[in-house]
């Protein structure tokens, strides 16, 4: 029998908690691999019950996007004491993802989660191995205003990069209405069919075979029901700090 959405919160609470327990215990033997291992298993868990408890309204989910963006602090202070690939480190966590969860928790993304994402722009050899980490890490640092002027729309570019085949077609997609919307949103104006569409790209996910791979925080297969868009949350958010009104949808933070 299937697990109910309050067993599947309970669950993932609970390898959040038995994932994070064996952290310690790395660090102190300098274990880069297990300690690594450990915090990305961690924080996607503690991502993962925020989510559905975000989807399903089962009470706020601040508590536990706290702890994800907390065990996504602890990752960036440790592991680089035992490395010597500290410009590599977000192969290993996905500090793209926690850098967008804690803009959505207090309008700001910290210098410690963007100074582990990805290199922008990617090399190709980045963007065909880790191409959701990439367009990740470049749409987080759109989000905190980190582009730079002389770069142009660094996002529009990195999507023009990512090869428009079945495989990726939707990933592709989803990151280029992301794009619009905060395009539309600086231009002020209405971004109602966009976020629209947004919302039916999600839905897609479901039956899509790249997303259904993936983790499971991006919601494909049969995780789709169960979480929320929260990168098109934070692409929302942004935009209502810059007074668009926004319209109303699963995905959109209201805490």
């Amino acid at each position: 029998m299937a697990m109910t959405p309050r067993e599947m919160v309970d669950l993932f609470r609970q390898q959040r908690d038995m994932f994070g327990a064996h952290v310690e215990t790395a660090l102190t033997q300098s274990n880069f691999g297990w300690a690594s291992t450990n915090l990305g298993v961690a924080y996607q868990a503690a991502l993962m019950s925020g989510l559905i408890v975000w989807r399903h309204k089962f009470g706020s989910p601040v508590d536990d996007l706290t702890s994800a963006v907390a065990i996504a602090r602890q990752a960036s202070e440790e592991l680089p004491r035992i490395t010597t690939s500290v410009s590599n480190l977000w192969l290993v966590f996905d500090f793209g993802s926690a850098a967008i969860i804690q803009f959505l928790l207090t309008g700001a993304s910290s210098p410690e989660l963007l100074r582990f994402l990805p290199p922008s722009p990617p090399s190709e050899r980045d963007l065909h191995d880790h191409v959701d980490e990439c367009l990740g890490g470049v749409l987080a640092r759109k989000l905190a205003g980190h582009e730079g002027n002389d770069k142009g729309d660094l996002l529009q570019k990195t999507i023009e990069l990512v090869p428009n085949n079945k495989r990726l077609r939707l990933l592709r997609d989803s990151y280029a209405i992301y794009d619009r919307i905060l395009d539309d949103c600086a231009a002020g104006s209405s971004i109602e069919k966009t976020v629209k569409d947004a919302e039916n790209l999600f839905r897609r996910r479901a039956t899509d075979s790249y997303f259904a791979g993936g983790v499971q925080t991006a919601g494909g297969g049969p995780d789709n029901p169960n979480v929320v868009d929260y990168r098109l949350a934070a692409v929302l958010k942004w935009c209502s700090s810059r007074g668009t009104e926004t319209p109303d949808t699963v995905h959109a933070w209201r805490y």
